[in-house]
Parts: structure tokens; C-alpha cells; sequence
């Protein structure tokens, strides 16, 4: 769409914007570099993630000169999350054999696979993170104080049935990291607007709470879920040392192997797409970590976490600081400021 109507007059940069972003591009194109120079096996695969995208989201970053911009691009993150969720339903009722739409060739691209065994569920999705993301965004909204929410987002019933949706989807899952995250996420928005200078009224949200609460019960019941399973799933994320949680002790052997991997270059790092000896996750993709945050110290030293870690932080202050000035730009942005806080 914004191919078709182009108009290069309509494409603005703010000149902090743009320097962050030739920072952040030089940044990346160096670490390549370094994952070159010591062939690490990933770089060519991350470069898109560190390097194509940056430029793609400073492609549409132009055309947000006129507020008005920003509700159609929140209206499609909403729309996304709403054809994500029923990709997933489709790709589960194939599975089960209660419908047959889609071939096995969406069932391979998304990673799909459901299971489902003694009262307990797991998704995997690569489309699951949209989900995640869309359900703190639709959260945000909702959380947002109606005066001023209903001047760009009118259709409450819409973000509602996408919220319901998300946290269904995100809760069937089974991963334990959506669980956490998303339980803290009404904790870190309401963080957010706190500090935007933006009033909730906690009491009003006891109502899309209590719609979470009742359909949880209800698929309890449904399917059911063993609740001691649950439990012990949900308990297992701050429990390192038990040889039961295996993903646990993986996670704990990777953050040892990309600290110690770090230690022999803590500056620069050892460049994209590198691998740390001692802990191989995945052995298709060697150089993905969960614990991304602890990789990317590895692979970009000292230096490049500050690069990485100041240009978000900017982005989440002035965000804040424009929120202070008015509750419409508050709407506008701190929805977008919650899912990289979320995050």
C-alpha cells in the first residue's frame, strides 16, 4: 500500500531518529563483519533481523509524519492478531481432524505442532510471539482511560474479542515464559502510564479480568486440564537445580557457556550469528538462544548492548515524555511503548 502511493514528499524524518538509526545500521553492519571474520555459522541468517528490517522499519517510520498514520497501523496489529489466532485454531482442529483447510506446507513454514497428553497442552507457533505481542497491545488499550481512548480506538468490542483470544491461545500454549510475562503485563503497563502521567482506574479492569478468569475455568473444565500439572509447569520456571525441569538446566547451561564465551572477548564480542561452545539448543540453528538477551552480550560485547540497549531506552523515555504533554499522544504511543516493555 504504501508502495502504490508513494509520494517521497509525504516520507519525514526527525534528525535524532534518523542518527539513532545510522548508529544502530553501522553497528549491526560491523558486528556482521566480526561474525565473518571469525565464520561464525549464523551471521548471514540474523543479518536480516539486524540489518534489512532496520531499514524496512525506517521506510515506514517516514510516513508517520500525520498522526492520523497511527491508528490504521494499530488497527493492523490488531487485524494481524486476530488472523494469527485462527491460523492457530484452523492449524489445532486439522490436527485433531475436525477440519482440513490448510496443507502441510503452512503446518511446516509456521514450525506448528500441538500436543496434548495427560490433562496438559503445548503450542508451538513461530506466529505465537504475535500473539503474545497482540495481547499487551490490546491489554494497553484497554487499560487506557476511556476519555481519551475512544478518540482513536471507538470499537472497544473488536480489541476485547482479540484480547480474549490472545490470552486463550497464549495460555493453551504452554510456554511458560507467555504465562509469566503475561500475568506481570497489566503490572508493567500500568508501570508505563504511572510514569506517563496517565490515571487507571484499576477497578474498571476487573471486569476483562473476570471475562480471562471465567473462560479459563470453563476450559478447565472442558478439556480437562490436570490443575497439579499446571501447577508444576508454571512453579518450574524459577527452579534450576531439579534434573525434572530439563528445559530449566538447559537454560542454565546456556547462560553459563554464553557468560563464559563472553569473558574471553567482553568488549566487541565475537561478532552475529556466533555460537558459543558448550550449549547447542537447537542443531539446525545453533547460534538461537532463548536467554537473547545474554546471547547478544556474547555476540556483541559490551559495546554493541549499550548501542542496542540506549536506542530502545530513548525510544520508551521520549515516548513517556510526549505522553506527558497530552492524553492524545498518549493513545497513540504508549500501546507501542508497553510491547517493547513487555518484551
Amino acid at each position: 500500500g504504501s508502495i502504490v502511493t508513494l509520494n517521497v514528499t509525504h516520507i519525514k524524518y526527525n534528525k535524532i531518529v534518523l542518527c539513532l538509526f545510522l548508529v544502530n545500521i553501522a553497528a549491526s553492519f560491523f558486528y556482521i563483519l566480526v561474525g565473518l571474520f571469525n565464520k561464525s555459522p549464523g551471521v548471514l541468517k540474523v543479518s536480516t533481523v539486524y540489518f534489512v528490517w532496520p531499514i524496512l522499519f525506517l521506510y515506514f517510520v517516514g510516513f508517520f509524519k500525520d498522526t492520523k498514520v497511527v491508528p490504521y497501523i494499530s488497527y493492523g496489529i490488531i487485524i494481524s492478531g486476530i488472523l494469527s489466532c485462527f491460523l492457530i485454531i484452523n492449524n489445532i482442529l486439522n490436527t485433531f481432524g475436525y477440519l482440513s483447510i490448510t496443507n502441510n506446507t503452512v503446518y511446516e513454514a509456521l514450525g506448528f505442532s500441538v500436543f496434548w497428553e495427560g490433562g496438559f497442552t503445548k503450542i508451538s507457533s513461530t506466529n505465537l510471539v504475535t500473539v503474545f505481542c497482540v495481547y499487551v497491545f490490546t491489554l494497553s488499550i484497554l487499560f487506557l482511560p476511556k476519555s481519551i481512548r475512544l478518540a482513536v480506538y471507538p470499537n472497544t468490542k473488536l480489541i476485547t474479542l482479540t484480547l480474549v483470544l490472545c490470552a486463550v491461545l497464549l495460555f493453551l500454549s504452554g510456554r511458560r515464559a507467555f504465562w509469566l510475562v503475561g500475568i506481570l503485563s497489566p503490572v508493567i503497563i500500568v508501570l508505563v502510564y504511572y510514569l506517563s502521567n496517565v490515571k487507571v482506574n484499576i477497578r474498571r479492569y476487573f471486569f476483562y479480568i473476570s471475562i480471562v478468569l471465567v473462560i479459563s475455568v470453563f476450559l478447565f473444565a472442558y478439556l480437562a486440564f490436570d490443575n497439579d500439572r499446571f501447577i508444576q509447569e508454571f512453579s518450574s520456571i524459577f527452579v534450576f537445580d531439579d534434573p525434572g525441569a530439563e528445559s530449566n538446566l538447559l537454560r542454565k547451561e546456556q547462560y553459563n557457556a554464553l557468560i563464559q564465551g563472553w569473558q574471553k572477548s567482553p568488549i566487541w564480542g565475537y561478532g552475529l550469528g556466533s555460537v558459543a561452545p558448550g550449549s547447542i539448543r537447537d542443531p539446525i540453528a545453533p547460534w538461537n538462544y532463548e536467554l537473547s538477551y545474554i546471547a547478544l552480550l556474547f555476540q556483541t560485547g559490551i559495546i554493541g548492548v549499550i548501542i542496542y540497549t540506549f536506542s530502545i531506552c530513548w525510544i520508551v523515555f521520549k515516548s513517556m515524555q510526549l505522553s506527558k504533554k497530552s492524553g492524545y499522544n498518549a493513545v497513540l504511543l504508549l500501546p507501542f511503548t508497553c510491547i517493547v516493555t513487555g518484551k
